[in-house]
């Protein structure tokens, strides 16, 4: 399908350049703070951007130099390369000749052809070899030319403005033979473009700064339109308490024509009230009309960024040897343009990395049994007041133990907690910044750049992805994002007299909590949801709201999910369902990230909008910081215990009671690991499930006990499996205690590893 250039290149300049400012202010930062790394990482994110839009409009020079740059910058953050005085001059050099590019592009020009001197020495600086800065009299040839323009164009203007006085005079003074005939064109000329005018009018182009105001505004007469409706409400609370003053004064043989004023006045008073509520109805109506059309101003369809996909992945699969068919679903669906535009790069950098990282090679598909075409579907469709956006693939797969390889190589974990790393907490690591299991750096791809600017990109417009992936089946990537930034499907949220708004997009489950579904574990509360144990967070904790003695016990649990992540949020009170307007944050909160805007309604009037992926990430930290407190330093002095699970979340549970005891533990995702570990360190118990991949805890206690060395080895199994016959399996084959998961509680595996190893803090029997 090809791509009309003409339709995008416009809008291409307009964010390029913003996108080439702030790089360039970026590398201001960079150049007076050299330890200014998220700085450079925001650089980089720019430069790709801006890369892979060029690509989209195969716009080839404008992306092989943004590329060059690029290179120049990575350098810089791997140390290849110093940002020295020359090296900062090349490079804006380089930014100079982009914005050439772009105001050549802006004005119909076609690229050049072949490489600047610049590129050349940016390529030279990007290896590390000698480079130097080409000599540049931009700025005074352009002066010259631009003043001998001036002055040629002034020239031409008077030759021919005599030229054009000289004919204008001629005709007067002789009329032309097709005088008439020039006539009659030139009125079907006019009544052509009085009726070009016409046609045009029937649309109007609108700032969108400008409908912004509107929404604002809107706001505000909502606040009116909650006033008109609590002055119902009092009108005729007002009624009532009449109605009892006139039963008394009746009862009280007041005269009677003064009681009929009485029942005269009471009837206005209720007519008022009912007045009062039907203004604020039609109100109600009006509000929501308006609202609705001025949100309607705002949206898109899909179509406008999904149209250009097809060509950008023919020509990247072209580029990688590569067969890749990419069918779209949903591309009428509108969403609001803020949304659509972060989405837009978001998007891309999906699409990018699945094509170079996901989708094999003709030959690698054939060998694995599959068509040698790899297939990419996009799906688009509406749910609720959000966006769900899946880019679904058929090819390899997520490498996890590629990325788990990675993790150890660039020191971000240590190999022992590499190794106990769940699928969803290794997907964690391709959306950070700078991380990329890439071999090989090409203009596609491997800068570990791309999925972090695309998860940016999407939290920034309150919205969020998440990733399924199946080895050798292939992958998929949810984006979900709101229709609109203006408006919000939320549920209200009440704790401790603060009211706040949890959006719909993050919840996937609302509940009565009581007493009996809270378990404590290690101090900490948890919830049972799904067969899963999730931590508990009190939000009037997380936000260090001091609690007021008088406040309602907490009532409800909100289950919200974060990027495959379960996550349980304690409050007082939750209110329905509703939409929202939201308006910005006050200039003074604008920098808090916990809130995304505020609302006002009816029923818990001004509301913050809560961030859910900063309400999970503050959360967490006050919990890693917990913990540290809890622990002992002196691991050397404890006891040592190995989990071995290949639940998560059961790990992370056991291995928290245990550390809260002051036990030192080590967990494994199975048996054949849990038996490497044990054979490298000493360890005084290991408590196992059973059913586990690769050994399961019988074959693992039984190679246990064939050990001399380990024969004395405390185990503890801990399974769902109640029957005798495995209890009974689990006794002969020398398990020293069996938990059963259902009637699991932490005092019981406490007890059973103090009977069985003693306190944590006793000294080895050497």
């Amino acid at each position: 399908m090809a791509l009309n250039k003409e339709k995008y290149v416009a809008k291409f300049v307009a964010e390029s350049r913003e996108n080439i400012t702030a790089a360039e202010n970026g590398l201001m930062i960079v150049v007076s703070d050299p330890a200014a790394a998220d700085e450079l990482d925001r650089v980089l994110r720019y430069l790709h951007t801006l890369k892979g839009s060029a690509r989209m409009l195969n716009l080839k020079r404008v992306e092989s130099l943004a590329h060059k740059i690029e290179s120049a910058f990575v350098s810089v953050r791997e140390r290849r390369a110093k940002l020295s005085e020359r090296a900062t001059q090349l490079i804006l050099l380089g930014i100079d000749a982009l914005k050439d590019m772009l105001n050549a592009l802006a004005e119909g020009a076609e690229e050049s052809a072949e490489p600047s001197e610049i590129e050349r020495e940016l390529i030279n600086f990007a290896e590390g070899a000698e480079f130097k800065v080409p000599k540049s009299e931009k700025e005074g040839k352009k002066t010259f030319d631009h003043a001998k323009s001036q002055s040629k164009k002034t020239s031409n203007n008077e030759k021919h403005s005599e030229k054009a006085e000289k004919t204008e005079k001629s005709a007067e003074k002789k009329p032309s033979r097709d005088q008439g005939y020039n006539q009659s064109r030139a009125e079907k000329k006019e009544s052509k473009a009085r009726s070009y005018v016409r046609k045009e009018t029937d649309s109007v182009r609108v700032d969108v700064a400008k409908i912004d105001e509107i929404i604002k505004s809107l706001s505000t007469i909502q606040n009116r339109e909650n006033e008109a409706q609590n002055l119902g409400k009092r009108l005729n609370q007002i009624a009532a308490e009449f109605d009892l003053l006139y039963e008394k004064l009746k009862l009280a043989a007041v005269d009677e024509r003064l009681l009929d004023d009485l029942v005269l006045f009471g009837r206005n008073i209720r007519k008022s009230a009912f007045e009062s509520r039907c203004h604020s109805l039609n109100l109600a109506a009006n509000l929501k009309t308006s609202y609705d059309g001025a949100i309607a101003l705002r949206m898109l369809p899909l179509s406008t960024i999904l149209d250009a996909y097809p060509r950008v992945v023919y020509d990247i699969a072209t580029q990688l040897g590569k067969r890749v068919r990419l069918t779209i679903e949903g591309a009428e669906n509108e969403i609001d343009k803020n949304t659509i535009e972060a989405m837009q790069d978001a998007l891309l950098h999906i699409i990018r990395n699945t094509v170079d990282h996901g989708i094999e090679s003709p030959a690698e598909r054939e060998a694995a049994g599959k068509e040698p075409e790899g297939k990419i579907q996009v799906s688009c469709r509406r749910e609720g007041g959000n966006m769900k956006i899946s880019i679904k693939d058929d090819g390899r797969g997520i490498d996890y133990e590629g990325i788990r390889r990675k993790v150890v190589a660039l020191e971000l974990k240590t190999e022992e907690d590499a190794a106990n790393l769940s699928e969803a907490e290794l997907i964690n690591f391709i959306f950070q910044s700078g991380f990329s299991t890439s071999s090989e750096v090409s203009q596609i791809s491997g800068r570990g750049v791309g999925l972090d600017a695309a998860r940016i990109g999407v939290e920034r417009v309150k919205g969020a992805i998440t990733t399924k992936s199946e080895i050798g089946r292939g992958s998929e990537f949810i984006v979900v994002a709101p229709l609109s930034i203006a408006a919000l499907m939320g549920f209200g949220a009440h704790t401790d007299r603060h009211n706040f708004v949890i959006p719909a997009n993050f919840v996937e489950n609302i509940f009565i909590l009581t007493p009996e579904k809270i378990v404590t574990i290690a101090d900490c509360p948890y919830i049972e949801y799904q067969n899963k144990m999730i931590r508990l967070h009190y939000l009037h904790n997380v936000l260090k709201i001091r609690r007021d003695k008088a406040a309602n016990a907490v009532n409800f649990a909100v289950i919200t999910r974060v990027y495959d992540d379960l996550f349980a949020i304690a409050i007082d009170d939750v209110k329905a369902l509703s939409e929202h307007i939201v308006k910005p944050m006050p200039k003074i909160m604008e920098r808090l990230a916990l809130f995304n805007g505020a609302v006002v309604s009816e029923d818990y009037g001004f509301a913050l909008v809560l961030n859910i992926p900063s309400l999970v990430k503050m959360a967490r930290r006050a919990k890693s910081i917990d913990l540290k407190a809890k622990r002992v330093d002196q691991n050397s002095l404890l006891k040592r215990v190995l989990v071995a699970d290949d639940s998560a979340s059961t790990r992370e549970i056991v291995k928290d009671i245990l550390e809260g005891e002051g036990y030192a533990v080590d967990t494994a995702n199975d048996g054949a690991q849990a038996l490497a570990k044990i054979k490298e360190r000493r360890y005084d118990l290991v408590c196992t499930d059973i059913n586990m991949p690769n050994m399961d805890g019988f074959e693992l206690t039984r190679n246990i006990r064939k050990s001399p060395a380990l024969r004395d080895l405390a185990v503890i199994m801990i399974s769902v499996k109640s029957s005798k016959e495995d209890m009974e399996r689990a006794r002969l084959i020398g398990v020293d205690r069996y938990i059963i998961k259902h009637s699991f509680q932490n005092r019981n595996l406490i007890r059973a590893a103090r009977e069985l190893i003693g306190d944590s803090s006793e000294n080895y029997k050497l």
